[in-house]
């Protein structure tokens, strides 16, 4: 007769006819390795510890698996059939644990799986590796080959949406993207001060939300508010480039230009006028380091610029100047410069522009000091006035700030290096930060023909006009534009992997495999 014996955690268990009770003590402890002797019943097992049970469990079945696949291999029948008898008692003592705490039980023995590399720089990257990461600890846990292959493909499946669940957690998080920095905190200050009003799409440079901005100012029944956010912001940098030249016009048009160079004109008219250079030591000083450089060119050395060095100390024996002299002389070092650079001598150009500096200096400083703050301004102005005649950078009366932007990246590193300041600056600024969708036009011929039809058109007018609203709103701007948190790549990372053992309870209780 078969002995029936009590066993906690595992009820009344049958054991063969003359088995003796040391044999039956190591048949019990051999099936319930990880569980408490003492406290094996599952309601003395907490969810914590179910867990970590699960956990066990699965590192046991797969050195298991392990085994089970070298004894194969060697055909020892006698310790495969071990081994067998073995797992199944593992099995059956685990099973009133896993009736208990099925959720904690699932997500524990997915948990070995954290221990593969997983990750990557997209979503489907990270989706397709959890997947693996989930496959492989069933693909090599004990059992047939069919119970294997069942096994992988629930835990591939657990993986990717547990994966799946972790990015989506993120994405909440952060809409615009983990790996998503945005525009510069210098790029944002310029925009500030200009009082043009990015949109969430433009300060995250997030390609969706930046399509879906475009499809609603393309689209009847949000393009009339997009167009005036889009119109407020042009009219600040139109705003910007006519203070730069010292004007308050909201556009750019010819009149705003023929204001600006007569103003600047006259302003410069009048500061000459009252100026007296007074052609002292730094004077001498910059024609001293020209000179220098041009004699350390031994035979190179130019006799352009040795004559340019007589003229200059010619010109400072006299002293002083009058304003209506230096303007003369200006005009003509100005125009000796040009002819220099065009002709290929950048050396002799170079020294030109050098006098020229000092002479202005030294017209400057013989203004009083509101003067030369007038001096300063003005010379600014002109500077704005021909950096925006340029090319194609302000037409028809309207500023295009990627087009500045070129422009003054040929004037120097000011721009990178931040020592650029002003209006015109910041404008640059926005110009090379805000990007533009790629493709502006896609989708319109069949945006036209739903629109086309009022039976699909006004529905959708509506619910253009719907998004717009809610997705314009502040607290939505807010939201895409920052998130809940700021979710970089690593958390992005631990989201995603961290969540992937979720997955496989929630596939297995779906497919009712355990």
């Amino acid at each position: 007769m078969p002995q029936i014996i009590e066993v906690p955690g595992m009820g009344r268990v049958e054991f063969p006819d003359g088995m003796g009770d040391a044999e039956i003590e190591k048949a019990i402890q051999r099936s319930m390795p990880q569980i408490d002797r003492q406290t094996a019943k599952p309601g003395n097992i907490g969810v914590f510890e179910a867990g970590k049970l699960a956990a066990g469990k699965t590192t046991d079945n797969i050195l298991d698996g392990l085994t089970q696949m070298y004894l194969g291999a060697r055909g020892e029948s006698s310790a495969l059939n071990a081994l067998k008898q073995t797992n199944e008692e593992k099995n059956a003592s685990f099973k009133p644990v896993q009736d208990a705490h099925p959720i904690a039980t699932g997500i524990g023995s997915a948990l070995p799986m954290m221990a593969l590399p997983v990750g990557g720089a997209s979503a489907f990257g990270m989706i397709g590796k959890s997947a693996i990461a989930g496959a492989l600890p069933e693909a090599t846990s004990y059992g047939t080959t069919e119970e294997r292959i069942k096994r992988a493909a629930v835990g591939a499946a657990g993986g990717a949406v547990g994966a799946g669940i972790g990015l989506g957690i993120a994405k909440i998080m952060k809409p615009s993207g983990a790996t998503v920095d945005g525009l510069s905190k210098e790029a944002l200050s310029a925009a500030d001060r200009l009082g043009y009003k990015l949109t969430a799409g433009q300060r995250t440079q997030n390609p969706a939300m930046q399509n879906f901005e475009n499809y609603l100012s393309k689209s009847p029944g949000s393009s009339g508010a997009m167009q005036a956010r889009s119109t407020a912001n042009q009219s600040a940098l139109n705003a910007a480039g006519a203070k730069s030249m010292g004007q308050t016009s909201g556009d750019l048009s010819e009149g705003s230009f023929a204001a600006a160079k007569n103003a600047i004109g006259a302003e410069f008219q009048r500061l000459q006028s009252i100026t007296s250079p007074q052609l002292d030591t730094d004077f001498f000083s910059a024609l001293a380091k020209i000179d220098a450089d041009n004699a350390a060119r031994g035979s190179f050395k130019s006799k352009s610029i040795d004559s340019l060095i007589d003229k200059g100390l010619d010109l400072a024996a006299k002293n002083q100047l009058s304003g209506k002299a230096y303007k003369e002389i200006r005009t003509q070092i100005s125009n000796d410069a040009q002819s220099a650079f065009q002709g290929g001598d950048a050396t002799l150009g170079q020294a030109l522009k050098t006098v020229r500096k000092a002479l202005d200096d030294a017209a400057k400083k013989s203004l009083t000091e509101v003067d030369q703050k007038a001096w300063d301004a003005t010379r600014e102005q002109w500077g704005a006035y021909k950096a925006l005649t340029q090319s194609n950078v302000a037409e028809a009366g309207n500023l295009s700030s990627a087009r500045l932007a070129s422009v003054m990246r040929r004037q120097g590193d000011g721009l990178r290096t931040g020592s650029m300041q002003g209006p015109l600056s910041d404008v640059a600024r926005v110009g090379e930060a805000v990007k533009s969708v790629q493709n502006p036009n896609s989708g319109q011929l069949i945006n036209q023909m739903i629109y086309g039809n009022p039976i699909s058109g006004l529905p959708m007018m509506a619910a253009n006009k719907a998004s717009e609203m809610a997705y314009m709103s502040p607290a939505m701007q807010a939201y895409f534009s920052r998130g809940l948190i700021d979710v970089g790549p690593k958390t992005r990372l631990l989201l995603g992997k961290g969540m992937a053992p979720v997955g496989a309870p929630l596939v297995g209780g779906l497919l009712g495999a355990q």
